[in-house]
């Protein structure tokens, strides 16, 4: 159930100091994953992602959580010195899309 009327990355609602991280938010709450599995899922597997404006069907906000794919995880570790804190291209795309990257640490997420 949406809390806040964000209508999606492009808001600027998400840049505003007092709206909470959902990003972080979501992350604290992967352990569901591992809950419903009903194994562990390890962190290096776990992937948070939101959609473009284009690539919405909803016009609202709302993260992704999944587990990653080998071949995905395998191509972001190659990718690893290319993604920074800050949201950039991923370098040659992934699986034929294009899309932006970051990476998001707990010093930096929290």
């Amino acid at each position: 159930m949406p809390t806040y009327r964000i209508n999606g990355t492009e808001s600027p609602l998400l840049l505003d100091p007092l709206t909470p991280n959902f990003f972080w938010q979501a992350w604290q709450r992967r352990a569901i994953m591992s809950d419903t599995r009903g194994a562990e899922v390890p962190d290096s597997a776990v992937s948070l992602t939101i959609n473009s404006r284009t690539g919405r069907t909803q016009n609202h906000f709302h993260i992704h959580m999944s587990c990653l794919r080998k071949d995905v995880r395998e191509q972001l570790d190659a990718d690893q010195a290319a993604i920074s804190s800050r949201w950039l291209p991923l370098p040659g795309g992934l699986l034929g899309h294009e899309y932006l990257a970051r990476r998001v640490t707990e010093k930096r997420a929290g």
